[in-house]
């Protein structure tokens, strides 16, 4: 019993001693995985899966149907993915459109077959299950 209470008060105190950076390394990765999750569904052309992994908020400020015609519209013209790479992260605590929170903005450079440069935007949220969801997704 006083080992499991000394273990823990041990591992309380070491949380405590953690650099802040520990915790927004955890988020970016969590958000990092989110987002090529989601990318990936796109790139495989299940358009409607992609929508359904999206944020709570985002599900219920969108119609489902015309959100999945509308980015299957565009990622049909711009033809399979060829290359793409994450070249920004930006922590932010509000994001246009959606309610206040903790956002990752990841910025992709991306290349398609019919569309050699382009910037994907993908603004990755914490639910409130504290599960990291995408809560926008921009390709210009």
């Amino acid at each position: 019993m006083k080992t499991t209470v000394l273990i823990l008060s041990f591992s309380l105190l070491l949380g405590a001693w953690l650099p802040p950076g520990a915790a927004i390394a955890s988020d970016e990765a969590a958000a990092l995985q989110s987002a090529t999750a989601f990318l990936a569904l796109l790139d495989q052309g299940d358009i409607a899966a992609a929508f359904d992994a999206t944020s709570t908020y985002h599900r219920s400020s969108q119609q489902r149907e015309r959100w999945v015609a509308s980015i299957g519209t565009q990622r049909s013209f711009y033809g399979p993915l060829v290359n793409r790479v994450a070249s920004k992260t930006v922590f932010k605590d509000s994001y246009p459109k959606n309610p206040d929170g903790d956002y990752v903005v990841i910025v992709f450079q991306s290349s398609f077959t019919h569309k050699r440069q382009t910037t994907e935007i993908v603004a990755v949220t914490a639910d409130a299950n504290g599960q990291w969801r995408v809560s926008d997704y921009i390709c210009n």
